[in-house]
């Protein structure tokens, strides 16, 4: 029985489609992915070390570069309802993917009058750390040792919060009152914690 042209004419499209256009169409998927990833890797740059030690327990202070164990967000915050409104989304943010990821927060508090360094884990917050300082002390960390983006009045600003790897690297710092910002700060986060 012999086939007819039509169905040769199908046989040839299809066999033409799966030795040229499946690789095609795979090669598409694949530079869209590269493109994405470098786009990422442009948006995160080394900021610098973070120039504090941490303390994660009684009596234990962690060099940034030992920090091996997780990815920090780092926020600088006071009393005011722009600061509090930062510190929720910062927690939204962390209660999303701290499931998924390795994940720690670092809230240094601006307290006028504050002598001393106070530490305090939240409780039921086993990665979040807020540690209170005095105002000038506060100011001159986030100024001159992470290089805080400022108010006109030249204070920090408190709705910014830095992504860092695990080595203690300031990767960006984010807005957290811009919503590109956060689906930028959500996406970094989760780049970086890829595995291998």
């Amino acid at each position: 029985m012999a086939s007819s042209p039509f169905g040769k004419f199908w046989r040839i499209l299809l066999l033409l489609m799966v030795l040229f256009g499946l690789p095609s169409l795979s090669w598409i998927f694949l530079q869209k992915g590269l493109n994405t990833r470098l786009s990422i890797l442009q948006e995160l740059d080394s900021l610098g070390v973070v120039p504090v030690c941490l303390s994660v327990a009684e009596d234990s202070l962690v060099a940034p570069q030992e920090w091996k164990s997780n990815t920090w967000f780092v926020a600088f915050q006071t009393t005011d309802s722009s600061s509090l409104s930062g510190k929720d989304m910062l927690e939204k943010i962390y209660g999303d993917l701290s499931e998924k990821t390795r994940l720690s927060v670092l809230i240094f508090s601006a307290e006028p009058g504050q002598a001393v360094v106070e530490h305090e884990r939240l409780q039921g917050k086993k990665d979040w750390f807020e540690l209170r300082l005095d105002s000038l002390a506060w100011r001159e960390l986030a100024v001159e040792g992470f290089h805080w983006p400022v108010n006109d009045a030249g204070y920090p600003q408190t709705t910014f919060v830095a992504l860092v790897n695990e080595q203690g690297v300031i990767l960006n710092l984010y807005d957290l009152n811009k919503e590109d910002e956060i689906k930028k700060l959500i996406v970094h986060t989760a780049f970086i914690n890829q595995k291998e």
